[in-house]
């Protein structure tokens, strides 16, 4: 028939092959192919997770390609095949009945709970009267084939074999159909000695003929039968009254356009089409019963069409979570355990999880790292605990340092005010060394909170804390170096036009503001926060205070940078005033101190983040124990030890011996420059 093109359209085959155009060119059915069958077949059996089957088909064409076509579909849903017997499609073969027998032993003997059938009925019946004697209760999965085949379900003990559910065609109703088959009589003049038989011996107003016609086979059937009465009526060009269309054509002729438009009848639309497959849906269909009464009716309960690649629920199918079947290689492994895969992806052994990872799921293979894992008693989570705070040699050290620069501030400041009216150089101390000093105290005490168990709200303030004080710190020491450049500056018309810039308390309050808009832009934006670190060696949590924004935390350090730089710029400017005067010795040194300390800090910050809240403490104290040592110190030893040059008058005889030095030097330079 091919050879010629004839036309052929079957209501009941679904083998692939049969949509290879090229060997069969004027094939048409009105079911899906059987890979949409596999398809769903697979679906419905990783719907359920059940990853370990057994399958049965058949040697014959049909089971060898729908099996293979199940395999593939199976693999992508990870199911696995616990088990593949053959048995001889021909009923009437040597070996059929031993075949049944050996496939039914392995049925009971293995640990699969859901079997595969891809049978002809006969085959699975003759298995079922096998299997019914030992009360084998598995979960069946039928092939259309026999997913609706009637005499199945008078099977004497079919209820203690367990749950059976297939897939096949959702079908509609045909209009008079019932109507008909009460009717069935032969016609006047026609012979029919079967429907004779038949009506004599069931009587002409018995049922059971609708209880033994499948609506199935009848519904597709009809949309053959449709499908070319549909072609021949376009290629006739009929009308209600006559077909005056050419008699005489060629085979593959009918069907052509024709099969390529929608045909409308009373029970659905349907599109035909010589290139693709029909698509009708395929129903899940349920034999559930778990009382022990005959097999209910059919029901569908799910759908799967062919541009469809998921169940679609209808109605239950006689399964809750409490009695869906397991079926599985091997058992989930509980929490704490991790999957160790043998042969296939799934069988494996449940192995302890090594130390710094968890599992809580049974779908874990080999652990993974996170900031909790399950109590192995209750398969709670639970919070991993932090890692201890390492309270080693280097951090008692910076404890020890930070708590004598605290005593180192704080005694300078009684002593400035137990000696204010003893000593004259104390007295004339202005608002800006005040300021110094309590800027000094809370630098140090930033240092505290780098030091300890991180906390949310000392993360947020160190930084800042530390910004604000040693930006004022510097300020009051940039006022200083400002303070002495103007005194010594012989340059009236300038010195004139710079002490209108000369503002003490405006200055400290304009560049300690600024300091304070960086951190506040800082904090809004990114600012500073906690971070739990899974450590990599041990099931625990590093707590570490990460800066959140880089680019606010170098503006911050920066902005201090650029005021040190110019508190230098104007102390080395300055360096030629009388010594005994000379403070820009002290700011020089104390401010190289924190340039150095700080180019030195960032390389270190960067490569040792777990270190970086020591590594930025140390660098604090040494900025602040660079001013306590270049401004304090020698303060204090002047006022505590040089008490005869610390009275009004020693201040003006050296004033005086200054001006005359200054005047010699002025003339030296003067004759020189003449000569």
């Amino acid at each position: 028939l091919s050879l010629s093109l004839s036309r052929q359209v079957s209501s009941t085959s679904s083998a692939e092959i049969l949509s290879d155009k090229l060997s069969f060119p004027a094939f048409l059915r009105t079911i899906p192919s059987d890979v949409h069958q596999t398809r769903a077949l697979a679906r419905l059996v990783a719907h359920h997770g059940w990853d370990w089957v057994g399958v049965v088909s058949g040697d014959d064409e049909y089971g060898r390609a729908a099996l293979q076509s199940f395999l593939a579909n199976a693999a992508e849903q990870r199911v696995c095949v616990a088990f593949h017997e053959v048995l001889p499609h021909y009923l009437g073969h040597e070996d059929g009945r031993r075949r049944v027998r050996e496939v039914a032993g392995r049925i009971r003997h293995s640990e699969a709970q859901v079997v595969l059938l891809i049978l002809k009925p006969e085959l699975v019946e003759q298995l079922f009267r096998e299997l019914v004697p030992f009360g084998v209760n598995r979960t069946w999965i039928a092939s259309d084939s026999w997913a609706v085949y009637q005499p199945l379900t008078q099977l004497a003990g079919i209820n203690q074999l367990g749950d059976i559910f297939g897939f096949s065609f959702v079908t509609g109703r045909i209009p008079g159909f019932e109507e008909f088959l009460r009717r069935l009589q032969p016609r006047p003049g026609e012979e029919n000695r079967f429907l004779e038989e038949y009506l004599r011996r069931r009587g002409p107003d018995d049922d059971a003929l609708l209880g033994e016609v499948g609506s199935g086979p009848a519904y597709s059937t009809q949309l053959a039968v449709w499908a070319v009465a549909h072609a021949l009526r376009s290629l006739l060009r009929c009308n209600a009254t006559a077909c005056p269309g050419p008699r005489d054509f060629r085979p593959w002729e009918v069907g052509g356009p024709s099969f390529r438009q929608k045909n409308s009848v009373s029970f659905g639309t349907y599109l035909y089409n010589s290139l693709f497959p029909v698509p009708r849906v395929q129903g899940l269909l349920g034999w559930t019963d778990h009382a022990g009464h005959p097999v209910p009716p059919y029901s569908v309960a799910a759908g799967f069409g062919r541009h469809r690649r998921s169940l679609s629920c209808v109605q239950p199918i006689g399964l809750t979570p409490d009695t869906v079947p397991v079926s599985h290689c091997s058992q989930p492994c509980p929490p704490g355990t991790a999957k160790k895969v043998s042969n296939i992806f799934c069988c494996y052994n449940c192995t302890p999880c090594v130390e710094g990872t968890y599992s809580n799921s049974s779908s874990e293979y080999g652990g993974q790292t996170a900031r909790a894992f399950p109590a192995f008693k209750d398969r709670e989570s639970w919070e991993l605990p932090p890692a201890p705070f390492p309270w080693n040699l280097f951090m008692v050290i910076l404890w020890f340092e930070n708590t004598a620069g605290i005593v180192t501030v704080l005694l300078p400041k009684c002593m400035y005010y137990w000696t204010r009216c003893n000593s004259w150089l104390i007295s004339r101390v202005g608002f800006d060394c005040y300021a110094m000093l309590a800027a000094l105290a809370a630098s140090f005490g930033s240092v505290a909170l780098f030091i300890g168990r991180p906390d949310p709200y000392a993360c947020q303030v160190r930084q800042p804390l530390y910004g604000l004080s040693f930006t004022l710190c510097v300020s009051c020491i940039l006022v200083k170096a400002f303070r002495t450049y103007l005194a010594f500056l012989f340059d009236l018309g300038v010195q004139q036009r710079l002490k209108k810039l000369y503002r003490p308390g405006a200055i400290l309050l304009l560049l300690t503001a600024v300091q304070g808009a960086i951190c506040a832009f800082w904090l809004i934006f990114d600012g500073p926060r906690v971070e739990h670190l899974t450590a990599e060696q041990s099931m625990t949590v590093l707590v570490q205070c990460v800066e959140g924004s880089n680019v606010g935390f170098g503006i911050m350090l920066s902005y201090i940078g650029l005021l040190a730089f110019a508190c230098f710029m104007l102390a080395f400017k300055s360096r030629k005033i009388p010594h005994w005067y000379n403070e820009t010795g002290y700011i020089i040194f104390s401010m190289l101190v924190y340039l150095f300390v700080w180019v030195c800090f960032v390389p270190v910050y960067v490569t040792r983040s777990q270190q970086r809240a020591a590594v930025q403490a140390s660098a604090i104290l040494a900025s602040n124990y660079g001013v306590v040592c270049c401004h304090l110190l020698p303060k204090c030893y002047f006022v505590l030890f040089k008490r005869a040059q610390n009275t009004p008058e020693a201040y003006q005889r050296k004033v005086r011996e200054s001006i005359v030095s200054l005047d010699a030097s002025a003339l030296s330079g003067s004759l020189a420059c003449s000569a």
